[in-house]
């Protein structure tokens, strides 16, 4: 059914609200749509800026755990690129770094990366070579070796960038959650309800 958005008296944040046993329901408004597409972003966000921290320095997570520190940067990856896709939900415009040009061009190797590299198979990052053991070019083989090396996350002044790139776009979300849930909240509850006081008073009906 339709949830009831407003009545004469519109719902406040008073005690004895609380005090009173709730349900809760699901309902269908634009706004609604359109702040939990902005959630599950900023979840991304987090979980990518998560990773980060634990392989920017002083963590040395990178490089004495080199399969840990691979699947971080590799969740970091493909978590920061999902934000950016639009599918059931709208993804973030790349418009968000207009005005920061560094910010821009990293974003921009940062998907190249995660496209070229994580999310198919063999590209420029990763290298295997079946070598020859022998005296010089012209001698009998003497045996054969594989090397072999996949990218797993870049220097320290990479991992710095990204972490800076994440970070941005991090709070350029809240403060699309805060902007969004605000109105929301003054569309449901009235004009002095916000998101923070909302989530506030559900949790604690």
């Amino acid at each position: 059914g339709r949830f009831l958005r407003k009545s004469a008296q519109p719902l406040t944040f008073t005690l004895d609200l609380m005090k009173k046993n709730l349900a809760a329901f699901g309902f269908a408004d634009p706004l609604k749509s359109e702040l939990e597409h902005l959630l599950t972003i900023q979840a991304d966000l987090r979980r990518t800026v998560s990773c980060l921290q634990m392989l920017v320095p002083p963590s040395h997570l990178m490089r004495e755990a080199g399969v840990i520190g691979m699947a971080l940067h590799t969740q970091a990856l493909v978590s920061y690129v999902r934000c950016f896709t639009s599918g059931r939900r709208k993804g973030l415009n790349p418009e968000i770094y207009a005005l920061k040009l560094d910010l821009l061009a990293l974003h921009s190797s940062i998907k190249e990366l995660r496209d070229k590299h994580v999310a198919h198979a063999v590209g420029n990052d990763e290298h295997c070579n079946v070598l020859v053991a022998a005296k010089d070019t012209t001698s009998p083989a003497a045996g054969l070796g594989v090397r072999y090396w996949f990218f797993a996350g870049g220097d320290d002044k990479h991992m710095r960038g990204f972490l800076r790139l994440a970070g941005y776009a991090q709070r350029h979300v809240a403060n699309e959650v805060t902007s969004t849930g605000n109105a929301l909240s003054k569309k449901m509850l009235g004009p002095r309800a916000t998101w923070k006081k909302a989530q506030r008073a559900f949790y604690q009906a």
